[in-house]
């Protein structure tokens, strides 16, 4: 499941009262916003078994369907959200799961790392992110040591 404690997030209702799927029961989802949303995952992880009827059904909703901040991971998101079962974050740990809900992560468990968070790409490390130092995601990123690249120098 995704975070919404990070920034880019800050269009969302859910970033706006401090409300997240990681830690429900932090905030409570306001009456006056209408139902709670449904669970939302990231779709850099995304597992199914589709079959022809749902792959038509797919395309045919696809064009539809209003262009969103997200894209694919929005449009999967809506199609699903009925069908949706969230998978253990050790098969996909979003990065900001380490600073943002550090007490849902056992790293000594995690198969998968989603390196989706801002700052947290050590492809594209330019010595200015504020996360790339931390022990745990050199552990993860297999104990680089993180060098700028001569163009973001």
């Amino acid at each position: 499941m995704d975070c919404f404690c990070e920034a880019t997030w800050g269009h969302t209702p859910q970033y706006q009262i401090g409300y997240c799927q990681q830690c429900p029961d932090k905030v409570q989802w306001p009456s006056n916003f209408g139902p709670k949303p449904p669970l939302y995952f990231n779709a850099g992880m995304f597992v199914f078994e589709p079959d022809l009827a749902t792959y038509r059904d797919l395309l045919q909703t696809l064009k539809v369907t209003k262009p969103t901040s997200f894209a694919e991971q929005d449009f999967l998101n809506m199609y699903f959200k009925d069908k949706y079962k969230p998978i253990p974050n050790i098969y996909n740990l979003v990065l900001a799961m380490l600073w943002r809900h550090p007490e849902n992560v056992d790293l000594d468990k995690v198969k998968v790392v989603h390196y989706c968070a801002a700052g947290s790409k050590p492809w594209r490390y330019t010595g200015k992110e504020e996360n790339m130092e931390r022990e745990d995601i050199k552990m993860l990123a297999g104990g680089v040591k993180f060098v700028p690249a001569p163009s973001a120098a």
